[in-house]
């Protein structure tokens, strides 16, 4: 009896964490810009409405990314994802980008829960660091 209930609870703890695939199987899809905070010291947030730019992140399900504002493909290439462990024992999940036109990467880290989507350069809560917000279409 006592094996069965260790095997149970152990069964029921896999089954409440989330794997780093099954995380990131949530992404493919299309995010629309919703807000952004420039600076996490200030209490200015840019919007779509503010600015008249309307932007679609655009990820599939074979690591190709787009990014659509006011209808025009303004970036296109490839993404990959990793959940580094932070010197805080802190995991969070990063995104590299590689833009096809340049080959630039651009490293940033992101979250996401159910159909919200944020990016910002430090989830450590550093002052100068800004947040983007997406959700999902």
């Amino acid at each position: 009896m006592r094996i069965i209930a260790i095997l149970l609870l152990a069964a029921l703890s896999a089954g409440c964490t989330k794997s780093k695939n099954e995380f990131d199987s949530n992404l493919p899809g299309t995010w629309e810009w919703t807000s952004e905070v420039p600076n996490m010291a200030s209490s200015a947030i840019i919007t779509p409405q503010s600015t008249g730019i309307v932007e679609f992140l655009i990820f599939d399900s074979k690591n190709h990314f787009e990014i659509i504002r006011n209808g025009v493909t303004a970036q296109e290439g490839t993404y990959s994802v990793s959940a580094p462990q932070r010197n805080n024992n802190l995991t969070v999940r990063q995104i590299i980008f590689r833009a096809s036109s340049s080959g630039t990467d651009n490293t940033t880290f992101y979250y996401l829960e159910d159909a919200k989507l944020s990016f910002s350069r430090d989830y450590g809560g550093g002052l100068g660091s800004s947040m983007r917000f997406y959700e999902r279409r």
